[in-house]
């Protein structure tokens, strides 16, 4: 049976203001947090094992689990495709066609980075238009692609999605640490470009051969957070689960805020719902 999201720990975590949307330019932002209902997050493929409220160290985040009961083979016969080994949440987005960025902070635990901990990939996508366009970041660990024949492997990686070839290309991690790593991936209306940046270090950049055939590269309009289940594909186990916990991206100091092109807007909006409380 499909699960659906639960009411309670929806409220929670939009209260937290997880994550940010914003326009590089000042004067149009829009916040993840408040742009719709507080049951904006909807399943996207297949829901996952567990969609939460959690915390690290203290801190309020949006933690999920994958779980081999919802793998390849443990599904439905209507899910029986690598298709739904894709599975998360989304929201809808109030922005203004222009410069947009989406950020979200992702603990990294030190066997994570090391690839010890267990196969797991975890992503931002940002979707542009209606379904006109996706662009992808995300983390990898202990497997060597992010697909369906993935094997295992010791290490860690960054992937970007290619939505015109429909293929992944793959960073190193070697800038990254143990401990909260922000993820942003951002679009620039003057150059047609995504860039795609870990801790304001940019990872690459594509540039106006991809947002070219995107009619609506410059209209934000879905945010989602999806991870990949993989258990019994290729060489990764057979049962097993992964959690993993994001969160608003932190406030870059003023001299920064140009080039993260974030502002603190979730951390406002979730002060300021506290207060109000």
């Amino acid at each position: 049976m499909k699960k659906t999201i639960n009411g309670i720990s929806a409220a929670l975590i939009l209260g937290a203001g997880l994550f940010v949307a914003q326009s590089v330019k000042a004067d149009t932002t829009f916040s993840l947090s408040d742009s719709v209902p507080s049951d904006g997050w909807n399943v996207d493929r297949y829901a996952q094992a567990s969609f939460a409220e959690g915390s690290v160290g203290g801190q309020n985040t949006y933690e999920s689990t994958i779980s081999s009961a919802d793998s390849l083979n443990n599904r439905p016969a209507p899910y029986q495709s690598t298709f739904y080994n894709t599975q998360g949440y989304s929201r809808s987005v109030a922005g203004t066609p222009g410069n947009w960025s989406l950020s979200g902070s992702l603990y990294v635990t030190s066997d994570m980075l090391a690839g010890t901990y267990a196969p797991l990939s975890t992503e931002l996508w940002a979707e542009t238009g209606n379904n006109s366009g996706y662009y992808i970041m995300g983390f990898l660990s202990g497997m060597s692609a992010r697909s369906f024949g993935a094997t295992a492997t010791v290490g860690s990686q960054v992937g970007v999605f290619d939505d015109t070839t429909g293929l992944w290309s793959y960073f190193s991690t070697a800038a990254m640490s143990a401990g909260w790593n922000t993820f942003n991936i951002s679009y620039n209306s003057s150059t047609a470009s995504v860039n795609y940046s870990v801790d304001n270090n940019v990872v690459t950049t594509q540039g106006s051969t991809i947002t070219s055939q995107d009619p609506s590269a410059n209209n934000l309009t879905t945010a989602l957070v999806e991870s990949y289940n993989f258990y019994g594909n290729g060489s990764a186990p057979a049962t097993g689960s992964y959690t993993v916990n994001w969160q608003a991206a932190p406030v870059p100091e003023p001299t920064t805020m140009a080039l993260a092109g974030l502002g603190g807007l979730a951390s406002l909006v979730f002060l300021h719902r506290r207060r109000k409380n």
